[in-house]
């Protein structure tokens, strides 16, 4: 057997795409385009039709609300071999923005492309409801961790979230107090004492997880 192409071994990594058969998933893989963003490009805005889903390759994706006032909170953060976008794929209206936090490589794959490949594979069908059920369960564990009052375990918490994977992050002390809930500076005090603790080291614009988290 002749070996799998790069890509589809990637999109394999994913737990509703690897439920494809092969060839599905091959036929799925040659639909896709990808597509590089800067930091601060937008992927799908909020309100607008997009009916595309995204795999990301590198980067990370935030999904940020802004209020009536202005202000913008990340709701969620998601990094390589991800997915983003499965109700948008199907026609729901984004509920928020997404959009890039760093340099991010992603697939797009539209909707023609979904239902082809979803009507050839049951089992994927199933996986995205299984996707979808995630979605919620992790959303959920994220609300439980807003609750938590001690900001350096939040924090902690998060970093280990968006760490999957890698053990390296791009992102500032900002954009992490936007993810917990905090102010800049409280987030700041909260990674030194990370840092003295042997969680984590800080660089400039990038923090490395250690390996006793």
């Amino acid at each position: 057997m002749s070996p799998r192409p790069p890509l589809v071994e990637r999109l394999a990594s994913h737990p509703l795409l690897a439920a494809m058969e092969p060839a599905v998933l091959v036929e799925l893989a040659r639909a896709g385009v990808r597509r590089r963003l800067h930091p601060g490009a937008v992927l799908f805005s909020h309100g607008q039709r997009s009916p595309k889903l995204a795999f990301i390759l590198s980067g990370r994706i935030d999904i940020r609300s802004t209020s009536p006032s202005g202000q913008s909170s990340v709701l969620r953060s998601l990094g390589p071999n991800q997915l983003v976008g499965v109700s948008i794929a199907f026609g729901a209206l984004p509920s928020a923005d997404v959009i890039a936090a760093e340099e991010t490589a992603v697939v797009l794959f539209p909707r023609s492309a979904l239902e082809r490949t979803l009507l050839r594979s049951p089992q994927a069908c199933f996986a995205a409801v299984l996707h979808m059920a995630q979605i919620v369960s992790d959303l959920t564990e994220e609300i439980d961790e807003l609750r938590i009052h001690d900001l350096r375990l939040r924090v902690l918490r998060r970093l280990r979230r968006l760490g999957r994977g890698r053990r390296e992050l791009a992102i500032t002390h900002a954009e992490l107090a936007a993810q917990v809930g905090a102010t800049r500076a409280n987030v700041s005090r909260a990674l030194q004492r990370l840092e003295a603790q042997g969680h984590i080291e800080r660089h400039r614009g990038r923090i490395t997880l250690c390996s006793r988290t």
